[in-house]
């Protein structure tokens, strides 16, 4: 009607702006009731999920599944709840592993204590110490009182004691006896050697015959008659037997002389433990002299001065290593003081490590670098002081919030920034930089607080396994201690001190295993050494018999098998010197025939030793019974019983073995099924050192190690996929600085990824056309 007028344009145009304005009221309500339906099924989904894994048994998945539902949804009490719980289960299923390790360790104890015991009662009863032997089969009693065997010994004991007694007695009767007839001998040889002195044959023949109708065996008074009838021939035998005796010390002093010349060339190469053992021989064959005793004491004053210098040097070595360790520890700390910018704090542990060690140049060149960072950083800030006062009021009030924001930002002290950002709002509020760097810090703190939760439970986990790979650390148990500690270092890489204390067992491990060839090569000589001299006591060559012995007990002075064998040939080389004296009047034939006899006698006593013991499952004792019969003579029967007792012992400990090997994989199965990996791994890591042969415990091992893996790369997937639907979305509506933060997140978790870096690039480009 009137189309030149403007009011009703201006109220159709009023009225498009209220109808525009109501349909993105109605937009943004649809985009809103959108947006809480994605968070409610993302929020169920992530419920269903944790759901599903806590009753499966996997609660480390489900209480990360919970936790990402509680980030969705704050205000909920039922994940909280869940992870409540998920906490407790895990820490009752650490004390229960606690609890079986420790129980396992105590039953261990008690019965290497038993065996050691037994073993030491079974070794007295064997060499006749039946006091003390009954002592310890009684203090083996008080630990397992239920066992029988050290009831029965102690029984064995009591008759033997009682049977001993009895035999005591009977001897001092026969003593006293031979006592009466011995003092009647003995005054009627002193008569007849009275008359013999005096030359009166024929009385001194008569009483020599009275002497020798009382002991018709002693050799003496029948050589006096002998000495007697034949006077004029004695005194022939006497001349030859003195040049006999001249030649016999000089081959002595031949010999010692001999000796002594090469213990003398022994001591000036320093070859001291041979010339030792040659001085030694020295004095055996001149007990009297006192050079070799004078260059024993100053060998042997020698090895003293060697063992404390030894000791003094590792006394040295050990501070040296202290004093390392000290340095490094504040070198370390000062890096990373310094690598985080806090100079200060830095250049004071740099200066302690100069303390310690002064000639070192690193510490004292890292401190002359912060002192020139502190001066530039000084000159920096007068600097941007200066430019400052040159703008304009509210140039400088705008800059000067946001610089202080920036830097509080850089610091990642949050609240200030963004009270220096709001700031910077109100002296410029058309500038986005202040909105997008709040909005950014916003993201930034949730994204912390996401992290801090992830990284309590993290470091849950982290101290469960440093505390039990401390407690096997402690108890010695170096590789199931070495499976804790590395799974410590799998869940936080950056730690130092479970890869020092790995270094530290396998420092421990090599030093045992050097310890061990060293025993062995001590076992092998004491054994060559002991194999040579009854070698050569079987061929009845006693002096180099008695050398092997001796070395033998110079390697092993502890032993007494090296002391029995040498007392043995000082009672065959004096009963050979008997013999000698002996074969004067009688037939040599009569001492072999009584040795003979003799050792036939301890032979079977010994077999029979050997044969109660085996009867009754003692087969240690029974062993060490046939071993002894064995040396006396080499027969059938011994071996054979030997050989029986070996396969008993291998039969009943590989029964042993593969039941406790069957118990420890079923733990480990049982473990794995409910995903405890850790345990899991503890039970098939000591399977495998029981029975290395089986690869079960490998396999079993390999998989576990896949399935954390592929755990813990699902997981960076999922935050990966996160960081970029976040950044994809705040990219597309311009929000730089959120896009900024959250393609970086994505490129720290995937660095070979090209699509954060082309996306950071984009934005560094948009900005700078801006």
């Amino acid at each position: 009607m009137k189309t030149e007028e403007v009011y009703p344009k201006s109220q159709i145009q009023k009225i498009n702006e209220i109808l525009a304005d109501q349909q993105t009221e109605a937009d943004n309500a649809t985009r809103l009731a959108a947006e809480k339906k994605a968070i409610d099924e993302k929020y169920a989904a992530f419920i269903r999920l944790a759901d599903s894994q806590f009753s499966s048994g996997d609660y480390l998945s489900s209480k990360s599944s919970y936790s990402d539902a509680l980030s969705l949804k704050t205000e909920e009490v039922y994940p909280k709840s869940q992870i409540e719980k998920i906490d407790e289960i895990l820490a009752n299923q650490q004390t229960e592993a606690e609890n079986a390790s420790r129980l396992i360790a105590e039953k261990k104890a008690l019965d290497q204590k038993y065996a050691s015991i037994i073993s030491l009662a079974d070794s007295q009863f064997s060499s006749g110490d039946y006091q003390l032997s009954k002592t310890s089969y009684s203090d083996a009693l008080s630990l397992k009182s239920e066992e029988t065997y050290p009831k029965s010994q102690i029984e064995k004991i009591d008759g033997i004691l009682a049977s001993q007694k009895a035999e005591a007695d009977n001897t001092a009767r026969i003593d006293a006896e031979k006592k009466a007839l011995d003092e009647k001998y003995a005054s009627i040889i002193k008569l007849a050697d009275s008359q013999f002195s005096s030359k009166e044959y024929q009385s001194s023949k008569t009483n020599y015959a009275e002497a020798l109708s009382l002991k018709a065996d002693e050799a003496y008074p029948k050589s006096q008659i002998q000495k007697i009838n034949e006077l004029l021939a004695n005194q022939k035998t006497e001349a030859e037997e003195a040049t006999r005796l001249a030649a016999q010390k000089k081959a002595l002093n031949d010999k010692y002389a001999a000796i002594i010349t090469l213990a003398d060339s022994q001591f000036s190469s320093g070859d001291y433990q041979s010339s030792r053992n040659s001085y030694s021989d020295a004095l055996e064959v001149k007990a009297k002299e006192s050079y070799p005793k004078s260059q024993i004491q100053k060998i042997d004053d020698i090895f003293s001065d060697q063992k404390r210098l030894a000791e003094e040097e590792a006394k040295l070595a050990l501070k040296k290593k202290g004093l390392d360790e000290k340095y490094n520890a504040f070198i370390a700390l000062a890096d990373s003081q310094f690598s985080s910018e806090t100079y200060e704090s830095a250049r004071k542990n740099y200066s302690s490590a100069v303390q310690i060690k002064d000639d070192e140049t690193y510490p004292k060149t890292q401190i002359e670098k912060i002192d020139e960072i502190l001066q530039q950083l000084k000159a920096r800030s007068d600097e941007e002081v200066r430019l400052v006062e040159a703008l304009r009021v509210t140039e400088r009030e705008y800059n000067s919030s946001i610089a202080l924001a920036d830097k509080y930002y850089a610091g990642k002290r949050w609240q200030s920034a963004i009270n220096e950002y709001k700031k910077a709002q109100k002296v410029k509020p058309q500038e986005v930089y202040p909105t997008n760097q709040i909005e950014e810090i916003k993201l930034i703190l949730i994204e912390i607080e996401r992290l801090e939760e992830e990284k309590s439970t993290l470091q849950y986990q982290y101290k469960a396994l440093i505390e039990e790979a401390d407690q096997f650390f402690s108890r010695e148990e170096y590789t199931s201690a070495t499976g804790k500690y590395q799974g410590a270092l799998d869940l936080k890489s950056k730690e130092s001190y479970p890869k020092n204390q790995i270094t530290r067992i396998k420092v421990i491990l090599e030093k045992q295993a050097l310890a061990d060839r060293k025993q062995k090569e001590i076992d092998q000589k004491y054994g060559e050494e002991l194999e040579k001299g009854e070698k050569f006591l079987k061929e009845e060559q006693f002096s180099v018999a008695r050398h092997h012995f001796k070395a033998a007990l110079s390697i092993k002075p502890k032993e007494e098998y090296p002391k029995e064998k040498l007392a043995e040939i000082a009672k065959r080389v004096e009963a050979l010197k008997l013999s000698d004296q002996v074969a004067l009047v009688n037939n040599p034939a009569n001492f072999e025939k009584k040795l003979s006899i003799a050792k036939e006698r301890e032979y079977a006593s010994i077999i029979a030793k050997g044969d109660d013991s085996f009867k009754a499952s003692h087969y240690t004792v029974a062993k060490v019974m046939y071993e002894r019969a064995l040396k006396l003579f080499d027969r059938e029967y011994p071996k054979k019983k030997l050989k029986e007792i070996k396969k008993l012992i291998r039969d009943g400990k590989d029964s042993y073995l593969s039941e406790e090997y069957r118990k420890l994989v079923a733990h480990g199965d049982k473990e794995l099924t409910k995903k405890n990996y850790s345990v899991s791994k503890f039970y098939y890591q000591k399977a495998k050192r029981l029975n290395s042969l089986e690869k079960y415990p490998d396999a079993q091992l390999d998989k576990i190690d896949e399935l954390i893996n592929s755990k813990k790369n699902q997981k960076r997937e999922a935050e990966y996929k996160r960081a970029i639907d976040k950044a994809d979305k705040a990219y597309d509506k311009g929000n730089y600085s959120v896009a900024r933060f959250y393609y970086k997140k994505a490129k720290l978790l995937k660095s070979n990824e090209s699509y954060p870096k082309e996306r950071l690039k984009q934005i560094e480009t948009n900005q700078n056309k801006k």
